[in-house]
């Protein structure tokens, strides 16, 4: 197989496996889909379930992770299927496919993107140098994959660190790509004790959103 043909089973802006898709959030859509990336157990998936207003039904389609554990967990709560794989390995269209198909993804609804890579990678609680933490790859794909389904919304949740200094240029390739492409992408740190959470929690809260209206 020549380089040209390897190049074509990539991801990439023009190959977007949703290309009937013509409606989006802010429209009256009575459904959303909802695919969660690094789910975990499920939390950011029960919010949007549970999120559900007069106007827009959040439909959770499922989640992908590479820990069984958090998988069973995420489909005992949520009945949804939990794909056990690396992001990494959805960054050619046919392994995509096979995931969104496991999903009932519908290419002509709208869709809502998770993406809260795990937080080890960019955390200050680490002796290793976090420059050399293959799990800083993990946005890149993520990336990827939303280049390739072009959600309506991209939401992602990390520590405070992510935005620092030290990891900004994975940060900032991640947005800057997305932005490219129509995105408007907004980051801030938010203390969730304002959302309800117990406790005082600082985290990182990115949205990415080719909708018209602002992401503030």
């Amino acid at each position: 197989m020549n380089e040209n043909n390897n190049k074509n089973e990539r991801l990439r802006p023009s190959m977007q496996l949703n290309k009937k898709k013509k409606s989006h959030v802010g429209r009256g859509i009575e459904e959303v889909q909802v695919i969660d990336f690094f789910s975990g157990c499920g939390g950011m998936s029960f919010g949007f379930h549970t999120a559900t207003t007069r106007n827009v039904k959040y439909h959770v389609l499922g989640g992908l992770d590479i820990d069984r554990h958090a998988n069973a967990t995420y489909e005992r709560m949520l009945k949804k299927p939990a794909i056990m794989n690396d992001i990494r390995r959805l960054t050619d269209r046919e392994s995509l496919e096979e995931a969104l198909s496991q999903w009932g993804y519908d290419s002509s609804k709208p869709l809502i993107l998770i993406g809260c890579a795990p937080c080890q990678g960019f955390s200050s609680h680490r002796k290793k140098d976090p420059r050399e933490d293959e799990r800083n790859e993990l946005l890149a794909a993520f990336g990827d994959i939303v280049l390739a389904l072009e959600p309506a919304l991209v939401v992602m949740e990390n520590v405070p660190e992510m935005l620092q200094k030290k990891y900004w240029k994975h940060y900032e390739a991640f947005s800057s790509k997305l932005e490219e492409h129509g995105y408007i992408t907004r980051a801030r740190l938010h203390n969730l004790a304002s959302f309800g959470v117990p406790q005082e929690r600082y985290r990182a809260l990115v949205l990415s959103s080719r909708l018209s209206h602002r992401t503030e």
